[in-house]
């Protein structure tokens, strides 16, 4: 049985999600309808809202709406943050936060604090009690609640520091001669003093729990309430109640506002009726409505003041007020130089009939000149009664609930603009509510013809027009200055909006909530959509850009088209800058050996630029070559696609500390007798992405050079020449003759690199035979084109300056020719 009870708790308790409570099977959405006689606090920066008739129209899945009150038996308190705007089409479920006052903070509330209509919320900056009201009606088998008990909710802890201290609500007695059981009462607190206060009033004949609607007459709220309630809240976890008898005419929901003047301030207290309709047992006509059309009035003419520190009543006259009306609602605005206090109030009714007497007029009370202004006229469609009025700003005072006037024996019909904020400077109501919209209040014009002065103050009428001071302590009170600080918590900072969905009001007005389509829903998902459809051009194009670098390197092109890429990549590769000097060599006839390498020496120290120096021949020689010669041309094969990548790009596997696989082949310049050509290797571009700097160092001395022949090398015949031949051949050779190391993998340092890895020089295996010393004026031999810089065409590379003889790495050839190896006699 108890697991049944939790299953059918937990499932009710989903189902009141989006309009709190009630909710059905078949329903589709839900709007409050309207409220009547909630109790409201102000914390700060947030409103709170409890108990009231809260009735919602349901939109079920057949077009049809229903109302439904479940009378609130989750106990839920409801609360509104100032920093949330909204407007008159704003779902207002997503504007209201709610709390359970059930023990533990969830669960049926039970009699522990159960729905109460009317009362008050008593509060100060921290927290509030929840005091008075009436039950909606009596349950068979429910108790009510405890008469000397008043359950109170804390929001902050202030005074001492207080370890043990928890927010929440909690319960806590009455001392004796005061009991809960009252309501119809004005409400009014002073958070600056930390005092509040519940005026008059009605309650039961036998001062018992009252309800709305009962059997007799015994537990109804038929009999005024002459109690003066005060709450001490000065002392926090030891706030105390007092009750005093009330000195001037006790009636039923009159208004009441705190004024900051004299030592404590004073509480105004102005409406109300003796005997209104609502406390009938449900007749909706008043039982007595000649006496309460012909006393009531008065309330609005003879205005009851309560001052605080001398615990004293006066009244005051003044004329051409509102006539008599119960059930509105009142704030104060004061003006910046607090040479007037503008009471307004809004709304409410005769108090008479249920079916007619709504007002939606603004009026103002402006102190202490006592003088009565319409300020609104109002519209009859936009009229209500029982609501709740709260200023979140100097300017501005924010309505929210009520019930207009009923038709019939049915239900009042809904109001329109649940919440709506009317503009206290300015007379006018505005559409919408903004926390980033506010200014300083300022004295309406209307106002100003009555008072004087202006926008800021400067009043003129100091002192009541009808008939002076009533008293002259009054006058006095008036004079003394409120010196207490006052605290402020504005301004908000805009919260953005929830996820709560919208939906429009089935019925009259827009008053929000539960169901349909969340209205984030399109935004969130045309951004969502978007930013797919951009990221999926964007990896589209990413793709088809690779694909069209790899179709470029991947082999698939014509041999002619490779052959021309390899051509283009070596011919780039030549230097910006003079580099070395071009190499040529000759051959007239076959040869048997080789032409020895040249070991290209250590790169010499850094110094300053050497001057360039051209090598030629002398005037006095005739040097030609036999018309035999065949042409100098590049031999071997081009730079692979691998290579291409390797040693072109930034795609290439090598890096600065570790250069790429690819291997380099050896180097020759070498006089091919097979060919009878001069010959540079196929391998004789870049090498990677190394500069000058980051070449590695010279390796060890070469073993003794080896009988047999280097492989894919052939033999020269030059030992078959004479010396005299031989020797010429040398004087020919003024340019160099090269060779190369192995192209073997090599370490190279990071300090031994350039900015883009070429070798400073090309590392080689010495030759057995030639002296590694090389001698004075040895030309240096033809080094590779590398990738440090744009390089120029084949034919335009330019000749290297030469250092002086020993000094640097350029060095004039092996081979010499004197005159008589050409022939010349001295």
């Amino acid at each position: 049985m108890a697991s049944t009870s939790f299953v059918l708790f937990a499932a009710f308790v989903g189902l009141t999600a989006a309009q709190y409570e009630g909710w059905e099977p078949t329903q589709v959405s839900a709007a409050m309808c309207y409220w009547e006689a909630p109790r409201a606090a102000v914390i700060r920066d947030t409103l709170w809202l409890d108990g009231g008739d809260l009735t919602w129209t349901q939109k079920m899945s057949n077009g049809e709406n229903e109302l439904s009150s479940r009378n609130n038996p989750l106990g839920l308190m409801y609360s509104f943050n100032f920093s949330k705007p909204f407007d008159t089409k704003t779902n207002l479920t997503t504007l209201i936060g709610t709390t359970s006052k059930a023990p533990g903070g969830a669960g049926l509330v039970g009699s522990y604090s159960p729905n109460m209509i009317d009362g008050a919320l008593l509060y100060n900056d921290a927290e509030f009690y929840l005091y008075g009201g009436t039950l909606l009606a009596e349950i068979k088998g429910t108790e009510a609640p405890d008469a000397d008990k008043v359950v109170f909710h804390r929001e902050y802890q202030y005074g001492v520091e207080k370890p043990g201290f928890q927010e929440g609500t909690d319960r806590q007695s009455f001392p004796g001669g005061i009991t809960q059981f009252v309501a119809h009462g004005a409400a009014v607190s002073a958070p600056s003093e930390n005092k509040a206060w519940y005026i008059g009033g009605m309650r039961s004949p036998i001062w018992g729990e009252i309800y709305k609607i009962y059997q007799n007459d015994t537990h109804i709220a038929n009999s005024t309430s002459s109690t003066l309630i005060t709450l001490d809240m000065t002392k926090q976890l030891s706030e105390t109640f007092s009750n005093e008898t009330l000195q001037v005419t006790p009636r039923a929901n009159p208004s009441a506002v705190w004024v900051p003047v004299g030592e404590k301030g004073i509480l105004v207290m102005v409406g109300g009726v003796t005997f209104p309709e609502f406390t009938t047992n449900g007749l909706r006509t008043s039982a007595n409505s000649q006496d309460s059309e012909k006393d009531s009035p008065e309330f609005m003419k003879t205005i009851d003041i309560y001052d605080i520190a001398g615990k004293q009543w006066y009244q005051q006259k003044t004329e051409n007020g509102p006539g008599a009306l119960t059930r509105g609602c009142a704030v104060l605005a004061t003006a910046q130089d607090r040479s007037s206090f503008n009471l307004y109030y809004y709304g409410g009714y005769t108090g008479v009939d249920a079916t007619s007497g709504f007002s939606d007029a603004v009026w103002v009370l402006s102190m202490p000149s006592f003088q009565w202004i319409k300020l609104n006229d109002g519209t009859d469609n936009h009229a209500r009664a029982g609501h709740q009025c709260v200023m979140p700003y100097p300017d501005q005072m924010i309505v929210v609930g009520g019930y207009a006037a009923m038709a019939g024996d049915g239900n009042p019909p809904c109001v329109p603009n649940f919440f709506h904020t009317f503009n206290v400077s300015s007379g006018e109501w505005q559409d919408s509510y903004s926390p980033s919209k506010w200014s300083n209040y300022t004295v309406p014009t209307a106002v100003q013809s009555k008072i004087g002065g202006n926008a800021q103050g400067s009043a003129t009428a100091t002192t009541p027009v009808v008939s002076g001071w009533a008293d002259p302590s009054l006058s006095a009170v008036f004079a003394a200055e409120y010196t207490t600080k006052i605290n402020t918590w504005y301004p908000y900072t805009e919260a953005k909006e929830t996820d709560r969905p919208i939906v429009d009001d089935p019925g009259n007005g827009n008053n929000g909530g539960g169901g349909g389509t969340p209205k984030w829903v399109a935004p969130v998902l045309g951004v969502v959509l978007g930013l797919v459809f951009i990221t999926g051009i964007l990896v589209g194009f990413c793709l088809w850009r690779r694909r069209k670098v790899l179709r470029r390197g991947n082999g698939t092109a014509t041999a002619t088209d490779d052959n021309g890429s390899r051509i283009i990549s070596w011919i780039r590769g030549q230097p910006s800058e003079p580099a070395k000097a071009p190499t040529v060599t000759t051959e007239e006839t076959p040869s048997t050996l080789d032409m020895a390498e040249v070991r290209t020496p250590p790169p010499a120290p850094a110094a300053s630029p050497a001057p360039v120096v051209a090598h030629e021949m002398a005037d006095d020689h005739i040097a030609e070559l036999p018309d035999t010669s065949p042409r100098a041309e590049l031999h071997g094969v081009g730079l692979t696609p691998v290579e291409i990548i390797n040693k072109h790009t930034h795609f290439g596997t090598g890096n600065g500390s570790n250069p790429g696989t690819t291997h380099q082949s050896s180097y020759y310049a070498s006089v091919s007798s097979n060919e009878n050509a001069s010959s540079l290797s196929r391998s004789s571009g870049v090498l990677g992405f190394q500069t000058r700097a980051q070449s590695p160092e010279p390796g060890p001395p070469s073993p003794p050079v080896s009988h047999s022949t280097p492989a894919g090398r052939h033999d020269s015949d030059v030992s078959g020449l004479s010396d005299n031949e031989t020797r010429h051949l040398r004087h020919i050779s003024q340019a160099t003759v090269s060779s190369a190391s192995s192209g073997g993998e090599q370490e190279v340092s990071g300090a031994q690199q350039g900015a883009r890895g070429v070798p400073t020089t090309v590392p080689e295996m010495p030759t057995p035979g030639i002296p590694e010393t090389p001698t004075p004026g040895h030309p240096s031999p033809l080094s590779p084109p590398t990738g440090a810089s744009d390089g120029e065409d084949y034919i335009s590379a330019r000749m290297l300056p030469v250092s002086p003889a020993g000094t640097g790495t350029l060095r004039r050839s092996m081979f010499h020719e004197s005159e008589d190896d050409l022939g010349s006699k001295k």
